[in-house]
């Protein structure tokens, strides 16, 4: 790690945070659909009787 200020380390690190936050975060939603998903598709029945 450079020990003064690099704004071209500085923007690259950024990047790379910025794209692995991203990734982090569609992982996550991936899971949370598919979650869902697999929620809904069990009580299928009663998910349809609550909207009656």
């Amino acid at each position: 790690m450079p020990t003064k200020y690099d704004p071209e380390y500085y923007s690259a690190n950024k990047e790379r945070h910025e794209d692995s936050m991203k990734r982090y975060y569609q992982v996550k939603r991936d899971e949370r659909i598919a979650k869902q998903k697999a929620y809904s598709e069990l009580h299928k029945e009663e998910i349809y009787e609550r909207k009656k």
